[in-house]
């Protein structure tokens, strides 16, 4: 499977690193190599942002460093497509299980 062209290295890296875990699980079509590029586009403008952050400090010229919405915004993107990725312990078991996000409320309100 190739590295998209638009990612840049940080994005590259984060594709080498997780498209293994979605072969072994047996989830490497095309949909799902659409989101991960968009996984891994959010995961660079992350880390891009978060270094300008902590570079420039998160107050420039007397405002909110621009950087820090920047960051919030990409966070939220990566929140969402790890959900979608099965990336994150809580999807990972709600998919083992064969449940919904609505049997998974259900099942536990708390949650």
């Amino acid at each position: 499977m190739n590295v998209p062209e638009h990612l840049d290295d940080q994005g590259r890296r984060k594709w080498a690193e997780v498209l293994p875990v979605l072969q072994a699980h047996g989830d490497a079509d095309q949909g799902t190599l659409d989101a991960l590029a968009a996984y891994c586009s959010a995961w660079s403008r992350w880390t891009g942002a978060e270094a300008k952050v902590t570079e420039q400090g998160a107050v420039v010229d007397g405002t909110a460093n621009p950087y820090i919405a920047i960051a919030g915004a990409a966070q939220r993107q990566l929140r969402q497509w790890s959900g979608e990725l099965k990336l994150t312990p809580k999807t990972r078991g709600r998919a083992e299980r064969g449940e919904s996000a609505v049997m998974e409320l259900l099942r536990n309100p708390a949650a």
